[in-house]
């Protein structure tokens, strides 16, 4: 999957960051294109000041701030928002090779396709039977 844009949404962004400073706004977007194009952000503050050009006493000012937009998981830090549109467009990529293998339903013979996600696009596995 191309990761040379990402969607957007102005008016939801600024709807849910409209509390956020200067400084807050470019750690926050600046994680969720690291996101974007590597996945599951690290849990690690050290490594989050990092991609967030910050040092570590410019960080810790605003971690709790950043921290509360994303989610922790077993793969790291997500946000939810951006593994919904990373999911939509996973989906449209597999759109083109599940399409060659569309199963005729009436046809015993036709193969099973079983898409396996987990909560982030970075795991899914397609299985033709």
């Amino acid at each position: 999957m191309s990761d040379h844009y990402l969607k957007l949404y102005v008016g939801d962004y600024l709807a849910d960051t409209g509390h956020l400073s200067t400084v807050e706004h470019g750690a926050y977007l600046l994680l969720l294109m690291h996101s974007w194009r590597t996945g599951p952000l690290p849990d690690d503050d050290a490594r989050l000041a990092a991609i967030a050009r910050m040092s570590r006493p410019e960080w810790r000012r605003v971690a709790d701030v950043i921290r509360a937009f994303f989610t922790s998981t077993d793969a790291g830090l997500i946000q939810r928002r951006l593994e919904r549109e990373r999911n939509e467009r996973g989906m449209k990529t597999l759109g083109p090779i599940i399409s060659r293998y569309k199963a005729d339903p009436t046809d015993k013979k036709s193969p099973t396709i079983v898409i396996a996600t987990s909560e982030c696009w970075t795991e899914t596995l397609v299985y033709i039977e």
